[in-house]
């Protein structure tokens, strides 16, 4: 029997849906850990943590009334420039208090998304912040506020500006027609959902702010803060020496490289050098500094200095044993505890050369 959405679309039609989701148990929407789905129409708890799963009925029907909505924040955006031939559009990521990501999946995978996050064009100058709260509404039955901003995306036809964003009330079983189900996923299971390439940045932004928030939860205590919030410590390391840091720091298009953050002499980090003259530090002077990890084609993994020299960490007569052990266990850590990121240099290494000997 043919499956149709409840709401018609913008022309008064019909939506025939050509594979319907199916939602899940409702003791799902009530652990952190599991993946919520709910259907147009479908049942919901009475509410989610504290706050009611109630239909938006107030929702603003003009354009005035949207650009005075509720949920905008004050805040000192990026500038937004448009390319040229773009149209602008507004999306939103909405962080339930579980951690978990409100997602949707467009009806009968409009544009060759499965699921994605709420974003359509700026129509009627509606300005952004309140376009991006109409479209939460409209797509995932949300009422949301604005909490930040997230990222750009330019796609074939848009340029998107991305808000972070919180539940403030709205009942996701009321999505509008272009949505055939609504999705909450933990950011561990993120990446199988947002899996459209036009996505990629997005994900790797939402994943970058969960390691900032796993930083300051774990931070250790050696007297220095960590520089970008961005980065994800593998590795906090006292020892007699002084300390090191061994980190993951993401570039500008948020593909993450490891990093080395050192404060000990340099004899104890490399006992059996002798550094180069061009490198004008005293062999035995304390120094802080922070340097690339790179990782060849060989799959060997280089300590990258200021000069442009390359040390080979993992080799017994460069580092010593301590610190090369340490390092070898963060980095095989670090697969248990974020699976989903996606690392450049050290990817292309287990892709080339097979990863069979590698940490």
């Amino acid at each position: 029997m043919p499956t149709y959405h409840p709401q018609l679309d913008e022309h008064g039609k019909a939506v025939l849906l050509k594979f319907p989701s199916k939602p899940t148990p409702l003791s799902s929407w009530h652990q952190a850990d599991a993946i919520a789905t709910v259907t147009p129409g479908a049942q919901l708890p009475s509410a989610l943590n504290g706050i009611p799963l109630e239909q938006w009925l107030d929702v603003p029907h003009s354009r005035e009334a949207w650009n005075k909505v509720e949920g905008q924040l004050d805040f000192d955006e990026p500038p937004f420039q448009v390319p040229k031939g773009k149209a602008a559009a507004a999306g939103v990521a909405i962080q339930e208090a579980d951690g978990r990501i409100w997602l949707v999946a467009p009806s009968n995978g409009f544009a060759g998304y499965t699921t994605t996050l709420p974003k359509g064009r700026i129509d009627d100058k509606v300005n952004r912040q309140a376009s991006a709260i109409r479209e939460a509404y409209e797509e995932a039955g949300l009422k949301v506020k604005i909490t930040g901003f997230l990222g750009d995306s330019e796609r074939t036809q848009t340029f998107t500006r991305y808000y972070l964003a919180e539940r403030v009330g709205g009942n996701p079983a009321y999505m509008g027609w272009e949505s055939q189900a609504v999705h909450l996923v933990p950011c561990l299971n993120l990446a199988t959902f947002l899996n459209h390439p036009n996505d990629q940045s997005l994900l790797t932004a939402i994943l970058a702010l969960e390691a900032s928030k796993f930083i300051h939860s774990k931070k250790k205590s050696i007297d220095s803060p960590i520089a970008d919030s961005r980065r994800i410590l593998l590795l906090d390391l006292g020892t007699e020496g002084g300390a090191v840091r061994l980190f993951l720091e993401p570039n500008e298009l948020g593909i993450f490289s490891y990093k080395l953050e050192t404060h000990c002499s340099e004899r104890y980090l490399f006992p059996d050098v002798d550094f180069p003259k061009i490198q004008k530090k005293k062999i035995d002077s304390v120094w802080r500094d922070t340097h690339p990890l790179v990782i060849d084609w060989a799959g060997a993994l280089q300590l990258m200095d200021d000069t442009g020299w390359a040390w080979p960490v993992f080799s017994p007569e460069f580092v010593h044993p301590s610190i090369r052990i340490s390092i070898l266990n963060a980095l095989k850590d670090r697969y248990s505890r974020f699976p989903h990121i996606r690392f450049e240099d050290w990817e292309q290494a287990r892709t080339c050369y097979g990863g069979e000997n590698n940490p």
